[in-house]
Protein backbone atom coordinates (compact mmCIF):
# COMPACT_ATOMS: atom_id res chain seq x y z
CA UNK A 1 0.00 0.00 0.00
CA UNK A 2 1.33 3.47 -0.89
CA UNK A 3 2.22 5.66 2.06
CA UNK A 4 -0.66 7.99 2.90
CA UNK A 5 -3.13 6.25 0.56
CA UNK A 6 -6.30 4.42 1.50
CA UNK A 7 -6.20 0.64 1.79
CA UNK A 8 -7.60 -1.35 -1.12
CA UNK A 9 -9.19 -4.77 -1.16
CA UNK A 10 -5.97 -6.14 -2.64
CA UNK A 11 -4.02 -4.74 0.34
CA UNK A 12 -6.35 -6.58 2.73
CA UNK A 13 -6.07 -9.83 0.77
CA UNK A 14 -2.28 -9.61 0.68
CA UNK A 15 -2.06 -8.98 4.43
CA UNK A 16 -4.46 -11.87 5.17
CA UNK A 17 -2.72 -14.23 2.76
CA UNK A 18 -5.81 -14.96 0.64
CA UNK A 19 -6.92 -14.15 -2.89
CA UNK A 20 -8.88 -10.98 -3.64
CA UNK A 21 -12.13 -12.78 -4.44
CA UNK A 22 -12.17 -14.52 -1.04
CA UNK A 23 -11.51 -11.26 0.80
CA UNK A 24 -14.23 -9.54 -1.24
CA UNK A 25 -16.86 -12.17 -0.43
CA UNK A 26 -16.03 -12.24 3.28
CA UNK A 27 -16.01 -8.44 3.70
CA UNK A 28 -19.04 -8.02 1.45
CA UNK A 29 -21.15 -10.21 3.71
CA UNK A 30 -21.53 -12.91 1.09
CA UNK A 31 -22.56 -16.43 2.04
CA UNK A 32 -19.18 -18.03 1.45
CA UNK A 33 -17.93 -21.22 3.08
CA UNK A 34 -14.51 -20.44 4.50
CA UNK A 35 -12.58 -21.59 7.55
CA UNK A 36 -13.35 -19.48 10.61
CA UNK A 37 -9.64 -18.79 11.10
CA UNK A 38 -9.44 -17.44 7.54
CA UNK A 39 -12.50 -15.24 8.06
CA UNK A 40 -11.03 -13.82 11.26
CA UNK A 41 -7.68 -13.21 9.56
CA UNK A 42 -9.38 -11.25 6.75
CA UNK A 43 -11.46 -9.20 9.18
CA UNK A 44 -8.39 -8.48 11.31
CA UNK A 45 -6.45 -7.34 8.23
CA UNK A 46 -9.31 -5.01 7.25
CA UNK A 47 -9.38 -3.47 10.74
CA UNK A 48 -5.60 -3.07 10.85
CA UNK A 49 -5.59 -1.29 7.49
CA UNK A 50 -8.72 0.75 8.29
CA UNK A 51 -10.26 -0.61 5.10
CA UNK A 52 -13.59 0.79 3.90
CA UNK A 53 -15.49 -1.24 1.28
CA UNK A 54 -16.19 0.56 -1.99
CA UNK A 55 -19.97 0.50 -2.30
CA UNK A 56 -19.81 1.78 -5.89
CA UNK A 57 -17.57 -1.08 -7.01
CA UNK A 58 -20.01 -3.52 -5.39
CA UNK A 59 -22.77 -2.17 -7.59
CA UNK A 60 -24.76 -0.60 -4.74
CA UNK A 61 -25.04 2.65 -6.69
CA UNK A 62 -27.64 0.96 -8.86
CA UNK A 63 -30.04 1.26 -5.93
CA UNK A 64 -30.78 4.97 -6.05
CA UNK A 65 -30.93 6.65 -2.65
CA UNK A 66 -32.31 9.94 -3.91
CA UNK A 67 -29.42 11.96 -2.49
CA UNK A 68 -26.56 14.00 -3.97
CA UNK A 69 -23.79 15.83 -2.13
CA UNK A 70 -21.97 19.05 -2.98
CA UNK A 71 -18.56 19.43 -1.32
CA UNK A 72 -17.51 23.04 -0.70
CA UNK A 73 -14.26 24.19 0.89
CA UNK A 74 -15.52 27.59 2.08
CA UNK A 75 -19.27 27.77 2.62
CA UNK A 76 -19.05 31.56 3.13
CA UNK A 77 -17.65 32.14 -0.37
CA UNK A 78 -19.89 34.65 -2.17
CA UNK A 79 -19.74 32.62 -5.41
CA UNK A 80 -21.61 29.58 -4.09
CA UNK A 81 -25.11 30.75 -3.03
CA UNK A 82 -26.30 31.14 -6.64
CA UNK A 83 -24.70 27.84 -7.65
CA UNK A 84 -26.39 26.07 -4.74
CA UNK A 85 -29.76 27.68 -5.51
CA UNK A 86 -29.61 26.43 -9.10
CA UNK A 87 -28.50 22.97 -7.96
CA UNK A 88 -31.27 22.72 -5.35
CA UNK A 89 -33.92 23.77 -7.87
CA UNK A 90 -32.78 21.06 -10.30
CA UNK A 91 -32.54 18.42 -7.56
CA UNK A 92 -36.07 19.14 -6.35
CA UNK A 93 -37.44 19.07 -9.89
CA UNK A 94 -35.73 15.72 -10.54
CA UNK A 95 -36.90 14.14 -7.29
CA UNK A 96 -33.65 14.00 -5.34
CA UNK A 97 -32.12 15.79 -2.35
CA UNK A 98 -28.94 17.85 -2.26
CA UNK A 99 -26.69 17.98 0.83
CA UNK A 100 -23.83 20.42 1.39
CA UNK A 101 -20.61 18.94 2.79
CA UNK A 102 -17.60 20.85 4.13
CA UNK A 103 -14.61 19.75 2.07
CA UNK A 104 -11.57 18.87 4.22
CA UNK A 105 -8.02 19.55 3.12
CA UNK A 106 -4.69 17.77 3.01
CA UNK A 107 -4.28 14.88 5.43
CA UNK A 108 -7.98 15.00 6.34
CA UNK A 109 -9.07 14.24 2.76
CA UNK A 110 -8.95 10.48 3.42
CA UNK A 111 -11.91 10.87 5.77
CA UNK A 112 -13.99 12.32 2.94
CA UNK A 113 -12.85 9.56 0.59
CA UNK A 114 -13.85 6.98 3.19
CA UNK A 115 -17.35 8.47 3.42
CA UNK A 116 -17.65 8.56 -0.36
CA UNK A 117 -16.68 4.90 -0.68
CA UNK A 118 -19.54 3.89 1.61
CA UNK A 119 -21.96 4.88 -1.16
CA UNK A 120 -24.37 6.87 0.99
CA UNK A 121 -24.83 9.38 -1.84
CA UNK A 122 -25.75 8.64 -5.44
CA UNK A 123 -23.14 11.11 -6.66
CA UNK A 124 -20.96 14.09 -5.75
CA UNK A 125 -20.38 17.65 -6.97
CA UNK A 126 -17.08 19.33 -6.10
CA UNK A 127 -17.02 23.12 -6.13
CA UNK A 128 -13.30 23.52 -5.38
CA UNK A 129 -9.99 22.06 -6.39
CA UNK A 130 -9.13 18.58 -5.12
CA UNK A 131 -8.46 18.40 -1.35
CA UNK A 132 -5.25 16.47 -2.06
CA UNK A 133 -3.19 15.24 -5.01
CA UNK A 134 -4.78 12.37 -6.91
CA UNK A 135 -8.19 12.75 -5.24
CA UNK A 136 -10.24 12.93 -8.45
CA UNK A 137 -8.16 10.13 -9.97
CA UNK A 138 -9.13 7.98 -6.97
CA UNK A 139 -12.81 8.73 -7.59
CA UNK A 140 -12.47 7.69 -11.23
CA UNK A 141 -10.79 4.45 -10.15
CA UNK A 142 -13.56 3.79 -7.61
CA UNK A 143 -16.22 4.49 -10.28
CA UNK A 144 -17.85 7.16 -8.12
CA UNK A 145 -20.25 9.38 -10.13
CA UNK A 146 -19.01 12.95 -9.70
CA UNK A 147 -18.75 16.33 -11.41
CA UNK A 148 -16.45 19.26 -10.71
CA UNK A 149 -17.49 22.89 -11.15
CA UNK A 150 -14.29 23.75 -12.99
CA UNK A 151 -11.61 21.93 -14.92
CA UNK A 152 -8.87 22.38 -12.26
CA UNK A 153 -6.31 21.10 -14.77
CA UNK A 154 -6.41 18.48 -17.49
CA UNK A 155 -7.84 14.99 -17.27
CA UNK A 156 -9.63 15.32 -13.92
CA UNK A 157 -12.97 13.88 -15.00
CA UNK A 158 -16.40 15.30 -15.85
CA UNK A 159 -16.98 19.00 -15.23
CA UNK A 160 -19.51 21.79 -15.75
CA UNK A 161 -17.72 25.12 -16.19
CA UNK A 162 -18.57 28.75 -16.56
CA UNK A 163 -17.11 30.36 -19.67
CA UNK A 164 -14.33 32.26 -17.89
CA UNK A 165 -12.55 32.81 -21.19
CA UNK A 166 -15.54 34.79 -22.45
CA UNK A 167 -15.86 36.55 -19.08
CA UNK A 168 -12.30 37.85 -18.98
CA UNK A 169 -12.40 38.76 -22.67
CA UNK A 170 -15.49 40.89 -21.98
CA UNK A 171 -13.76 42.45 -18.97
CA UNK A 172 -10.80 43.51 -21.12
CA UNK A 173 -12.96 44.70 -24.02
CA UNK A 174 -15.25 46.92 -21.94
CA UNK A 175 -12.36 48.54 -20.09
CA UNK A 176 -10.71 49.45 -23.39
CA UNK A 177 -14.02 50.57 -24.94
CA UNK A 178 -14.43 53.06 -22.09
CA UNK A 179 -11.12 54.64 -23.06
CA UNK A 180 -8.69 53.15 -20.54
CA UNK A 181 -5.18 52.60 -21.86
CA UNK A 182 -3.21 52.34 -18.60
CA UNK A 183 -4.55 49.14 -17.05
CA UNK A 184 -3.40 46.74 -14.32
CA UNK A 185 -4.62 43.23 -13.56
CA UNK A 186 -4.75 41.50 -10.16
CA UNK A 187 -5.32 37.75 -9.93
CA UNK A 188 -6.31 35.79 -6.82
CA UNK A 189 -4.33 32.69 -5.84
CA UNK A 190 -2.13 33.42 -8.87
CA UNK A 191 -0.45 30.00 -8.99
CA UNK A 192 -3.67 27.95 -9.22
CA UNK A 193 -4.64 26.42 -12.57
CA UNK A 194 -7.87 28.43 -12.79
CA UNK A 195 -6.17 31.72 -11.93
CA UNK A 196 -3.36 31.20 -14.44
CA UNK A 197 -5.90 30.39 -17.16
CA UNK A 198 -8.00 33.50 -16.44
CA UNK A 199 -4.96 35.78 -16.27
CA UNK A 200 -3.69 34.43 -19.59
CA UNK A 201 -7.09 35.05 -21.22
CA UNK A 202 -7.26 38.67 -20.01
CA UNK A 203 -3.69 39.49 -21.05
CA UNK A 204 -4.12 37.85 -24.45
CA UNK A 205 -7.28 39.86 -25.14
CA UNK A 206 -5.64 43.12 -24.04
CA UNK A 207 -2.72 42.42 -26.38
CA UNK A 208 -5.09 41.70 -29.27
CA UNK A 209 -6.72 45.09 -28.62
CA UNK A 210 -3.27 46.69 -29.07
CA UNK A 211 -2.96 47.52 -25.38
CA UNK A 212 -0.64 44.87 -23.92
CA UNK A 213 0.05 45.10 -20.20
CA UNK A 214 3.66 45.48 -19.09
CA UNK A 215 4.74 42.68 -16.70
CA UNK A 216 4.96 45.18 -13.85
CA UNK A 217 1.20 45.79 -14.15
CA UNK A 218 0.27 42.13 -13.58
CA UNK A 219 -0.10 41.53 -9.84
CA UNK A 220 -1.35 38.71 -7.65
CA UNK A 221 -2.20 37.92 -4.06
CA UNK A 222 -4.66 36.42 -1.62
CA UNK A 223 -6.26 39.65 -0.30
CA UNK A 224 -6.24 38.05 3.14
CA UNK A 225 -5.04 39.95 6.19
CA UNK A 226 -2.66 42.74 5.21
CA UNK A 227 -2.37 41.56 1.61
CA UNK A 228 -4.99 44.05 0.39
CA UNK A 229 -2.88 46.88 1.81
CA UNK A 230 0.22 45.53 0.09
CA UNK A 231 -1.54 45.28 -3.27
CA UNK A 232 -3.01 48.79 -2.96
CA UNK A 233 0.49 50.15 -2.34
CA UNK A 234 1.77 48.14 -5.31
CA UNK A 235 -0.92 49.62 -7.58
CA UNK A 236 -0.10 53.18 -6.47
CA UNK A 237 3.61 52.57 -7.10
CA UNK A 238 3.07 51.51 -10.72
CA UNK A 239 4.43 53.77 -13.44
CA UNK A 240 2.57 54.75 -15.42
CA UNK A 241 -0.16 54.69 -12.78
CA UNK A 242 -3.20 52.77 -14.09
CA UNK A 243 -6.54 54.48 -14.60
CA UNK A 244 -8.30 51.10 -14.27
CA UNK A 245 -7.57 47.88 -12.38
CA UNK A 246 -9.22 44.61 -13.43
CA UNK A 247 -9.53 42.03 -10.65
CA UNK A 248 -9.99 38.27 -10.81
CA UNK A 249 -12.77 38.28 -8.22
CA UNK A 250 -15.45 40.50 -6.72
CA UNK A 251 -13.94 40.20 -3.25
CA UNK A 252 -10.53 41.36 -4.47
CA UNK A 253 -12.08 44.37 -6.21
CA UNK A 254 -14.08 45.38 -3.12
CA UNK A 255 -11.04 45.08 -0.83
CA UNK A 256 -8.91 47.04 -3.29
CA UNK A 257 -11.45 49.87 -3.38
CA UNK A 258 -11.44 50.05 0.43
CA UNK A 259 -7.65 50.18 0.55
CA UNK A 260 -7.38 52.82 -2.18
CA UNK A 261 -10.03 55.05 -0.62
CA UNK A 262 -8.27 54.75 2.76
CA UNK A 263 -5.18 56.21 1.05
CA UNK A 264 -7.08 59.20 -0.27
CA UNK A 265 -7.52 57.90 -3.82
CA UNK A 266 -10.81 58.84 -5.48
CA UNK A 267 -12.49 55.79 -7.01
CA UNK A 268 -13.36 55.88 -9.90
CA UNK A 269 -12.14 59.39 -10.80
CA UNK A 270 -8.44 58.61 -10.29
CA UNK A 271 -8.45 54.81 -10.49
CA UNK A 272 -11.39 52.69 -11.63
CA UNK A 273 -11.87 49.12 -10.41
CA UNK A 274 -13.62 46.19 -12.13
CA UNK A 275 -14.49 42.92 -10.40
CA UNK A 276 -15.51 39.44 -11.50
CA UNK A 277 -18.78 37.74 -10.40
CA UNK A 278 -21.82 39.71 -9.33
CA UNK A 279 -23.22 38.64 -5.95
CA UNK A 280 -25.57 40.99 -4.05
CA UNK A 281 -22.62 42.33 -2.05
CA UNK A 282 -21.29 44.01 -5.21
CA UNK A 283 -24.05 46.59 -4.69
CA UNK A 284 -22.96 47.35 -1.12
CA UNK A 285 -19.42 48.38 -2.11
CA UNK A 286 -18.75 52.11 -2.05
CA UNK A 287 -18.90 52.97 -4.86
CA UNK A 288 -21.04 50.09 -6.18
CA UNK A 289 -18.86 47.66 -8.07
CA UNK A 290 -18.59 47.41 -11.84
CA UNK A 291 -18.19 43.71 -12.55
CA UNK A 292 -18.83 40.70 -14.77
CA UNK A 293 -22.06 38.80 -14.10
CA UNK A 294 -21.85 35.05 -14.70
CA UNK A 295 -24.62 32.41 -15.04
CA UNK A 296 -23.80 30.67 -11.75
CA UNK A 297 -27.37 29.52 -11.14
CA UNK A 298 -27.40 27.78 -14.53
CA UNK A 299 -24.07 26.13 -13.66
CA UNK A 300 -25.54 24.57 -10.51
CA UNK A 301 -28.65 23.42 -12.38
CA UNK A 302 -26.71 21.82 -15.23
CA UNK A 303 -24.27 20.13 -12.83
CA UNK A 304 -27.14 18.31 -11.07
CA UNK A 305 -28.82 17.39 -14.36
CA UNK A 306 -25.63 15.94 -15.84
CA UNK A 307 -24.71 14.10 -12.64
CA UNK A 308 -28.09 12.35 -12.50
CA UNK A 309 -27.72 11.43 -16.17
CA UNK A 310 -24.31 9.91 -15.37
CA UNK A 311 -25.79 7.96 -12.44
CA UNK A 312 -28.61 6.65 -14.64
CA UNK A 313 -26.16 5.54 -17.33
CA UNK A 314 -27.35 8.08 -19.89
CA UNK A 315 -24.04 10.00 -20.04
CA UNK A 316 -21.40 7.29 -19.82
CA UNK A 317 -18.95 9.20 -22.01
CA UNK A 318 -19.63 12.66 -20.55
CA UNK A 319 -16.38 14.61 -20.19
CA UNK A 320 -17.50 18.15 -19.61
CA UNK A 321 -19.69 21.07 -20.59
CA UNK A 322 -19.36 24.84 -20.62
CA UNK A 323 -22.44 26.86 -19.66
CA UNK A 324 -23.48 28.66 -22.82
CA UNK A 325 -25.15 31.73 -21.30
CA UNK A 326 -22.95 34.72 -22.09
CA UNK A 327 -21.22 36.67 -19.29
CA UNK A 328 -22.55 40.22 -18.85
CA UNK A 329 -20.65 43.44 -18.15
CA UNK A 330 -22.45 45.35 -15.37
CA UNK A 331 -21.45 49.02 -15.26
CA UNK A 332 -21.79 50.67 -11.85
CA UNK A 333 -20.05 53.42 -9.96
CA UNK A 334 -16.51 52.01 -9.68
CA UNK A 335 -15.56 52.69 -13.33
CA UNK A 336 -15.94 55.80 -15.48
CA UNK A 337 -14.39 57.18 -18.64
CA UNK A 338 -10.84 58.28 -17.71
CA UNK A 339 -9.93 61.97 -17.70
CA UNK A 340 -8.57 63.30 -20.97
Amino acid sequence: MRSGSMATLRDVATRAGVDVSTASKVLGGGNIRVAETTRRRIEAAARALDYTPNAYAQGLRLRRKGALAMAVRDTTNYVFPEIVEGAEEAAERLGTSLFLVKQPEGSHADRLLSVIRQGRMDGWIFADEAPCDGFFDDLLTLRVPFITLNRFGSGVGPHVCLDDEAGFRVQAERIVEMGHRRVAFISIQPESFVSRHCRHTFLKRMASLYHPLPPTHVLGGSFEGDDAERLAEAVLALRPRPTAVACGSMQAAARLIESLVARGIRVPEEIGVVGYHDPPTALTARPPLTTIRLPSRAQGRIAVERLIEIIDGKRKEFQGETVQEAPEFVLRGSLVVPPA
